[in-house]
């Protein structure tokens, strides 16, 4: 299964089209270490691994430089403001994690009606005509 999911991301990278991959995340885990900076041991004598509070994208982190573009999709579920006792509505979103294109995009994020394919080329690739993207 593995060596036919990376023969399929190969044909798509070698197609020149548009590709959108979507993976699940995980909890990342780091090496804990002492003030020196040496890796705390447990009891097995392996290294102590804890959360680091971040998340990274399950299977196949070896295609990782394929990808011009990676997002990360936000949700805020709806909820009432304190102040004025109105409701928020649920709102998704997405922030840009690594933009081989546009470096300086990495962190932005798109929320609500602008959390779309067209406005996410169209910021990435200023000077690319929406009609090539078939937009």
């Amino acid at each position: 299964v593995n060596a036919a999911r990376r023969a399929m991301i190969a044909r798509a990278w070698d197609s020149g089209k548009i590709v959108i991959a979507t993976n699940r995340v995980e909890d990342e885990y780091v090496v804990k270490t002492n003030p020196d900076g040496s890796p705390i041991m447990d009891n097995q004598g392996k290294e102590l691994k804890v959360k680091s509070g971040n998340e990274v994208r399950q299977g196949f982190r070896d295609t990782d430089f394929l990808w011009q573009i990676q997002l990360r999709h936000l949700y805020t579920p709806p909820r009432v403001n304190k102040v004025t006792g109105k409701e928020i509505p649920q709102q998704w979103g997405l922030r840009v994690l690594k933009c081989k294109p546009n470096p300086q995009m990495q962190g932005m994020e798109l929320w609500g009606s602008d959390c779309n394919f067209a406005t996410l080329v169209q910021t990435i690739y200023p000077n690319v005509n929406p009609k090539e993207w078939g937009l």
